[in-house]
């Protein structure tokens, strides 16, 4: 009966990490849209301060749903 329970909500956290990596994907084509204009425009890639506002957007909206740090 436990075990049962366990792989059901196993299963669940496998749905969870199959749309998780979906979006990182689609993240990713996106990211690298980004680099082809950079370049295009001999625009740095790296832009430590954008990078900065996502780590701290992210970390503060994980916050508010109660998302421990460490996950991020």
């Amino acid at each position: 009966m436990i075990t049962l329970k366990i792989e059901e909500i196993r299963k669940s956290v496998d749905k969870i990490d199959e749309e998780i990596l979906k979006l990182l994907s689609r993240r990713e084509k996106l990211a690298r849209r980004i680099g082809v204009i950079k370049r295009n425009l001999n625009l740095d890639i790296l832009d430590k301060k954008r990078e900065n506002e996502i780590l701290e957007n992210i970390a503060h909206r994980a916050k508010q749903v109660g998302l421990d740090r460490e996950f991020i």
